[in-house]
């Protein structure tokens, strides 16, 4: 019967700091979403506080967003190939994501033309709407 007790709280703990670091992450995660949607001036400080809260808010986080707004980081930064690359990420491991789809095609935008049609075709699709073009 002790045993059962000792197991029974080990796993109560272990969930219970589960759940307190998933707060967590979600609290960072929506801090760093306000810092990259404000529509105040996006300063190397700013940046620099999106991304340390992003990566806290990425540990043990399958969730692509932060993956996301990491990009959103990158473009407001000005560093198009870096936001590229992180969406590609993105859109290898959810094919069926539409944002990270619609910000790739944003981030392509006059740089990479071929990813930028790809991408634009994909949010396309899956917004539902048919193939534009010939």
């Amino acid at each position: 019967m002790p045993l059962t007790r000792i197991v029974l709280v080990a796993v109560s703990l272990a969930a219970g700091a589960w759940f307190a670091l998933a707060i967590r992450q979600v609290h960072d995660q929506s801090r760093a979403a306000s810092l990259v949607n404000s529509h105040a001036k996006f300063t190397a400080p700013r940046a620099a506080r999106a991304r340390q809260l992003l990566d806290a808010a990425g540990q043990l986080n399958p969730d692509a967003q932060p993956d996301i707004l990491r990009a959103q980081v990158a473009l407001r930064g000005g560093e198009k190939g870096a936001a590229e690359r992180i969406l590609e990420r993105v859109v290898r491991r959810e094919p069926e994501n539409i944002d990270a789809w619609f910000l790739l095609q944003i981030a392509t935008f006059h740089y990479d033309t071929p990813t930028n049609v790809h991408a634009g075709e994909r949010v396309r699709q899956l917004a539902g709407h048919p193939r534009r073009g010939p």
